[in-house]
């Protein structure tokens, strides 16, 4: 396993097989690697981490707590 697959729980999975199982999921899915194999410059994943908003600890201090928990159970080192 390697990626987003490595730390992906059963449910998880499940979902992410039955809304594949879906033609119009499909469908979208087949558009978008299409359209990122025709790019010469960063894809969608690179434009959205591009463009996503930095949030503080004084701006979002719920949300750090919730990160910081979930890097501790999952002993990822930052």
């Amino acid at each position: 396993m390697s990626g987003a697959s490595g730390i992906r729980c059963d449910s998880d999975l499940q979902r992410y097989n039955t809304l594949l199982t879906h033609s119009e999921v499909k469908r979208v899915r087949d558009k978008i690697q299409r359209i990122e194999e025709k790019r010469d410059g960063p894809g969608t994943r690179r434009h959205l981490l591009a463009t996503s908003v930095r949030l503080s600890r004084s701006m979002a201090g719920d949300l750090h707590k919730m990160a910081d928990h979930c890097v501790e159970r999952l002993a990822i080192n930052t």
